[in-house]
């Protein structure tokens, strides 16, 4: 699929469908980031251990979140 076929195709998607896709995407990239996988083993194995996030910082995340239609 050409870039301009894929312009065209997100173009005609509804926000819903957007949304999704970003959020697709992104995900994708992270998967494949490396320095993200580790990152997030860290983070696994610490909330593991019992580390908790805070409700200020879990708000952040939400609103963020929200933002972007996710």
């Amino acid at each position: 699929m050409s870039r301009a076929e894929v312009i065209e195709a997100v173009n005609s998607m509804g926000r819903e469908d957007r949304a999704f896709f970003a959020a697709y995407l992104k995900a994708k990239d992270l998967s494949e980031n490396v320095d993200y996988a580790e990152e997030s083993s860290r983070r696994l194995a610490a909330m593991q251990r019992g580390d908790r996030i805070d409700s200020v910082s879990l708000r952040d995340i939400h609103d963020s979140l929200e933002q972007k239609g996710i």
